[in-house]
């Protein structure tokens, strides 16, 4: 396939993919401004294939996966009698069987993290929509102990790496893994590269999530993708070394070309995009635009 017809092809599904609200607020006109900063005919095919692949989350998806993973950890925590009978909220936000279920956000203020920002308020705004307002707490409230008939749900928008996650939980480890507490970690977003690092950290804490990153959606394992099915023409550099070339041109003050990590996702946030996002999509230098908010 040329290298034209791999372009229209790859414009019109970005235009699409644009035009039915997948990519949220960021219009095809802002799309277009951003491509304009690849230069050469693989420059130019890398930025569409990292456009065509890019995992978009919109504040009511974030909501849904956030909803579905509540669901997963009611599924749990009920017989199969029950789990037939009872909806989740009802399985873990009204006392079934005398079971008292709190729940609430790492407390990142209090972790010297920052202040939570926008995915905060989501979580926080759809936990008060289901558990009666006394049942929202932080962490730290509890000092790492609840009685036997309680338990505790700590809700986060994501985990990527696990890195940052693995300190808070080091610090309420009493709290969020007891066998004689009924409590868990709830994230809509999880990447299995964190779930594998989190459960042989921790191979006690019960993790629920609302949906899956594979390792397979990254930018590294997308490139050997390309080249294996030719899309990626034979006598183009590799796409990582062509990464590596706009980067540098972009000549950003604080390195992370491939993100955190070196994780090289391709993933954004309708309210921010996370740094183990590949660099070019997310920040700004003299020379370089964003196309994503942080």
């Amino acid at each position: 396939m040329e290298f034209q017809s791999k372009l229209y092809q790859l414009k019109k599904q970005i235009q699409g993919l644009s035009d039915i609200g997948i990519r949220g607020r960021i219009s095809y006109d802002q799309i277009k401004i951003w491509l304009r900063q690849f230069q050469t005919e693989e420059e130019i095919l890398l930025g569409h294939l990292i456009l065509r692949h890019l995992i978009f989350k919109d504040d009511q998806q974030m909501i849904f996966l956030l909803k579905q993973a509540l669901r997963n950890a009611a599924n749990h925590f009920v017989t199969n009698l029950d789990r037939e009978r009872l909806t989740w909220n009802h399985a873990i936000c009204k006392d079934f069987n005398g079971l008292k279920f709190y729940a609430g956000p790492p407390s990142f203020h209090y972790e010297g993290l920052g202040k939570p920002g926008k995915s905060g308020e989501i979580i926080t705004n759809l936990l008060k929509s289901f558990f009666p307002i006394d049942r929202l707490k932080y962490p730290e409230y509890f000092g790492n102990t609840l009685s036997g008939n309680e338990g505790y749900l700590l809700v986060d928008d994501a985990i990527l790496t696990g890195n940052q996650m693995e300190e808070i939980i080091k610090k309420y480890e009493s709290l969020l893994i007891n066998p004689n507490h009924q409590s868990a970690l709830i994230v809509g977003l999880a990447h299995e590269q964190a779930l594998d690092y989190l459960k042989n950290l921790f191979p006690n804490l019960k993790i629920f999530y609302g949906e899956i990153i594979r390792k397979t959606s990254s930018f590294s394992y997308l490139s050997e993708q390309w080249i294996r099915s030719s899309f990626w023409d034979y006598r183009y550099q590799h796409p990582l070394e062509i990464l590596e070339r706009v980067s540098q041109r972009a000549d950003f003050s604080n390195k992370q070309h491939l993100g955190h990590n070196h994780q090289a996702l391709l993933l954004a946030y309708s309210y921010g995009t996370p740094d183990n996002t590949i660099q070019i999509l997310r920040d700004t230098s003299s020379t370089w635009d964003q196309l994503l908010s942080r």
